[in-house]
């Protein structure tokens, strides 16, 4: 029955954005900055202890910029950044010998608490340029 195999908990998420625009001129874009939280509680996973969510990401930041060259052409930079995801991995592991008729010889991992290690943080930087061009068919 599958209402067995699921668990019910509880989920928060909390956090503060900021950004500051510029809409107007031959240069234009913006500043963005989020700081948020998101957990997670369930009475058989963790101990019952909140743990965080699997795409919490504590710091969200992006500066796009956009400059018009003329009314056919633009160029733009966009660079963002972002918390690793939290993740789950064995912090030890101890070797297993033995079985019936045989040796058999595999690894018996140790978890800790539930995604309690991160990612390496993400970031990128995009440039481009844009050509517009008029149509016939679309205006």
């Amino acid at each position: 029955d599958w209402q067995n195999k699921v668990e019910a908990g509880e989920g928060w998420t909390y956090g503060a954005e900021i950004m500051l625009q510029k809409k107007t001129g031959k240069f234009s874009g913006w500043i963005g900055y989020t700081l948020s939280w998101t957990n997670r509680k369930f009475p058989t996973i963790n101990n019952g202890k909140i743990f965080p969510y699997k795409y919490d990401r504590r710091h969200d930041a992006e500066i796009v910029m956009s400059y018009l060259i003329n009314e056919h052409t633009d160029i733009a930079a966009t660079w963002v950044y972002g918390t690793g995801n939290a993740i789950t991995m064995p912090i030890a592991s101890y070797p297993q010998f033995g079985g019936a008729g045989g040796f058999y010889n595999y690894q018996i991992f140790y978890y800790g608490d539930k995604n309690s290690l991160r990612m390496k943080s993400y970031h990128r930087a995009d440039i481009g340029i844009n050509f517009h061009k008029k149509t016939k068919c679309f205006d």
